[in-house]
C-alpha cells in the first residue's frame, strides 16, 4: 500500500513558494525601473501628451509624492537644488523587497 504524505492542496502550496518570490523580485525590479525612466525623463524635454511618459508617471507619482513631501519637510531638503525623491524612493523600494523576502524565507513561503 502506497501511502501519500502531501496532498494535492499542500503539493499545489509546494508550487507556490519559488513563485510568489519571483513575483516580489519583478514587480519591484519594474517599479524601480520605472522610477529610474521617470528620472531621465525628467532630464530631457519630452512632451507631456507623450503617452509613455503619461503612463510613467501615473505609476511613479504614488510612490515619488510621498517621498518628496518627506524631503521637502527635512532640513537637508530644503537645501538641495534637484528632486532627489527617485533616489530615495528606489533606496526604499530595495529596502521593501528585501524585507519582503526575508520575511517570506521566514515564514517558509
Amino acid at each position: 500500500m502506497i501511502m501519500l504524505t502531501q496532498t494535492p492542496l499542500c503539493l499545489s502550496f509546494i508550487l507556490l513558494k519559488p513563485v510568489l518570490g519571483t513575483a516580489v523580485i519583478i514587480f519591484f525590479r519594474v517599479v524601480g525601473g520605472l522610477v529610474l525612466l521617470r528620472f531621465l525623463f525628467s532630464l530631457v524635454v519630452i512632451p507631456k501628451e507623450n503617452k509613455l511618459k503619461q503612463f510613467v508617471t501615473d505609476i511613479t507619482e504614488p510612490i515619488l509624492s510621498p517621498v518628496r513631501k518627506m524631503i521637502s519637510k527635512s532640513e537637508y531638503g530644503k537645501a538641495l537644488r534637484f528632486d532627489a525623491s527617485p533616489f530615495i524612493a528606489c533606496i526604499l523600494l530595495g529596502l521593501l523587497e528585501f524585507i519582503l523576502l526575508k520575511l517570506f524565507s521566514f515564514l517558509g513561503l
